[in-house]
């Protein structure tokens, strides 16, 4: 088992080496001939990225005229995971769940409300608005998981229970 400051640098590494893969992808498949070892993991990484994401062309980014493996909302979620991991890596606070909570909740709302228009009016947000609305999820989760995998001084800590009511509860009501 992975130590805590251990688990949270194999966090960064790994959130770091899927966004390079999601960017080398690409090139590798435009340049990667059938039956290549090159070939082989540019298929790896898109394989991944569709069993993750819808991957729907019109939504994506493309690099040297080849679809990324992520739509452009994921990108932006995989382009500021490592930054989040990095920084509850290196910050540390000490925060209730309900405020992290907060926090969670606060940051996937660009999201939420991407797709609710999409939903409701039927038309497609732009690919750099869409990008723009995954940054602060992907930071901030990989925050919250850099926080608990980082070491027992930081984290999250349960909110305090109240102290359970002794004796009878009374209405007011005499009698």
């Amino acid at each position: 088992m992975l130590t805590r400051p251990v688990a949270g640098i194999a966090l960064l590494l790994a959130s770091t080496l899927w966004l390079a893969a999601i960017f080398a992808a690409p090139y590798a498949a435009r340049r990667a001939t059938t039956g290549s070892p090159l070939a082989f993991a540019a298929g790896i990484v898109y394989f991944t990225g569709s069993v993750i994401c819808h991957q729907r062309p019109e939504r994506s980014f493309h690099l040297d005229g080849v679809q990324l493996p992520v739509c452009a909302r994921c990108t932006g979620i995989y382009l500021a995971a490592p930054f989040g991991a990095l920084f509850g890596w290196i910050v540390r606070r000490s925060w209730r769940q309900d405020r992290w909570r907060r926090w969670l909740v606060g940051a996937a709302l660009p999201t939420a409300i991407t797709v609710a228009i999409e939903w409701a009016s039927g038309t497609m947000i732009p690919g750099p608005i869409r990008f723009a609305a995954g940054l602060p999820i992907g930071f901030v989760v990989m925050w919250y998981m850099g926080q608990v995998l980082s070491g027992p001084e930081s984290g999250v800590r349960r909110p305090m229970s109240r102290p359970a009511v002794q004796g009878p509860v009374s209405d007011g009501v005499l009698g």
